[in-house]
This record gives structure tokens, C-alpha cells and sequence, in this order.
């Protein structure tokens, strides 16, 4: 079940739209210029887009419908850029509904239970750090030390 809300940056759906479709329009435009977590905050804005979409049923004028099933069609065209060049799905907690399809290009589904607390993603941060960054932290550490015992970069020193 998902618990994902949409909250607008205009009380006005016809606003919303027109931002929110400018930011997705952008985010087309410049695809493969951006990285992965550039394309996941412009990602948001097709949210938008089907916000106000769906606020405003009927009202919403023919030419942009067309052009939003354009851009879609440009986004589902990259989908292999995107879960494999990008990986913008790697990382991510995902509590869109699955009809909101551009936050499941890679095949995947909501993460049951919604998104874990904070507690809980600084849990997993801290094991992942833990299990891959732990070697190169001490490494750095040390060098550090090493660098401190030389009094190279030592502000003490001056």
C-alpha cells in the first residue's frame, strides 16, 4: 500500500502543471548531460504533471496531453540508460503508486512498507558505510596521521 502523497509548490493545478512540465520538459532536453541524482529530483516533476493532470480531468488542453505522451515516450526510450548507465534506481526507496511508471523503469515495485523511517535508512546507511567504506576510511585516517606526524599541512606548524 502506498502512502505517498503528492504536495504541490502551487494551490493552482493549471500552475502546477505548467511548472511541473517545464522541469520535466527540461529534464528530457538534457538527459544525458545530467547524473543520477540530478534525473531522480527532475524525476519529481513528472509526479507533478500527473498531479495536476488528474486535479484538472478535462480542463487540460489537448497539445499538452500530446506532449507530455511525447516526453513520456522519450523517458521510457532511455529506460536502459537509466537503470544501467545512471542506475538512478540503485538507491532509491520507492512509495510512488505503480502507476506512477517513470519511478519503475528498472521492472521494480513500491518497497513494501513504505519508506523506512529515519532511524531505519541510518541504520542501513551506517551498515553500508560499515561494509564498503570502512577499508578506505581507515586508510584515510591513517594517512592523515602519517601527515600530522610529518607536519605536512600542520597549521601548528606555521
Amino acid at each position: 500500500m502506498s502512502t505517498y502523497e503528492y504536495e504541490p509548490l502551487w494551490d493552482a493545478p493549471l500552475k502546477e502543471l505548467e511548472a511541473s512540465l517545464n522541469i520535466y520538459r527540461h529534464m528530457i532536453e538534457c538527459l544525458y548531460t545530467l547524473d543520477d541524482m540530478e534525473v531522480v529530483n527532475y524525476l519529481s516533476a513528472r509526479d507533478g504533471v500527473a498531479w495536476a493532470i488528474k486535479q484538472v480531468d478535462g480542463e487540460v488542453d489537448p497539445a499538452i496531453l500530446a506532449e507530455v505522451e511525447e516526453l513520456d515516450a522519450q523517458l521510457k526510450a532511455a529506460a536502459d540508460y537509466l537503470v544501467h548507465e545512471l542506475d538512478i534506481y540503485g538507491d532509491i526507496w520507492r512509495d510512488e503508486p505503480e502507476e506512477y511508471w517513470w519511478w519503475y523503469l528498472d521492472g521494480g515495485k513500491p518497497d513494501p512498507g513504505g519508506i523506512p523511517s529515519v532511524e531505519e535508512r541510518h541504520r542501513w546507511t551506517m551498515e553500508m558505510l560499515k561494509a564498503e567504506k570502512m577499508p578506505k576510511a581507515i586508510e584515510m585516517a591513517e594517512e592523515r596521521e602519517e601527515y600530522r606526524r610529518r607536519g605536512i599541512n600542520n597549521p601548528d606548524r606555521w
